[in-house]
């Protein structure tokens, strides 16, 4: 009981400072706590509450616990197959994900068309002879592509220098994070397109140049 008491004012305090927006001290909100677990309605409820809460912590769990299941499958998958996108460090399910949804690479020729199919590439607009990009992207393409690459730039962008420098450019000109992790997702799908179509291992050098 000591420990789902724990986890629930656990819930409480992140769920308090979330909806106040770090408004609220964590003196505050035990001193709140406090106040509510003394109040008449609690008394009456604590224990209906605090069956449904270890209810919901036991589902939590379960749910983990196959979370972790299934990971841990995909990446037996994925290391049997041999995919050139575990070497980026990615989570076997995002390395699936993309590859599963990039596949046949072959019908990508060229990196541009692979990036087009992402629907990471910038919109383009034009009108009479002037044409000028614009932040927002054409988002072509497999929706669950472009969601797992823009997750694999989150998690990847402080792992690789590479990554990281196509981030910092993008902030230090004044972009938001998300449209300079949506950059850097652009740029990771370039890389794997490059993994995929050579079925090689990342490297940390720059691979030659290719049209």
């Amino acid at each position: 009981m000591a420990y789902i008491q724990r986890r629930y004012a656990k819930l409480l305090h992140e769920a308090l400072r979330k909806e106040s927006r770090g408004c609220v001290s964590p003196e505050r909100i035990d001193e709140l706590l406090k106040l509510a677990k003394a109040s008449i309605g609690m008394r009456k409820g604590q224990s209906a509450l605090s069956e449904q809460v270890q209810q919901i912590l036991h589902l939590m769990e379960a749910v983990e616990g196959q979370l972790l299941e299934l990971d841990s499958h995909l990446q037996e998958v994925m290391d049997e197959k041999g995919s050139p996108l575990t070497s980026l460090g990615l989570r076997a399910p995002l390395a699936m994900t993309i590859e599963t949804e990039s596949q046949p690479i072959a019908d990508f020729k060229l990196v541009k068309e692979y990036v087009a199919y992402t629907g990471l590439e910038p919109e383009t607009k034009a009108s009479g002879q002037f044409t000028s990009q614009r932040t927002p992207i054409t988002k072509r393409g497999s929706p669950h592509l472009r969601m797992a690459y823009y997750l694999a730039a989150s998690s990847l962008f402080r792992k690789h220098k590479a990554l990281e420098r196509v981030y910092r450019r993008s902030r230090k000109q004044g972009r938001h994070h998300t449209d300079a992790m949506v950059i850097v997702a652009h740029k990771l799908a370039r890389i794997c397109w490059r993994l995929m179509t050579d079925n090689r291992d990342f490297q940390k050098r720059a691979p030659s140049k290719r049209k």
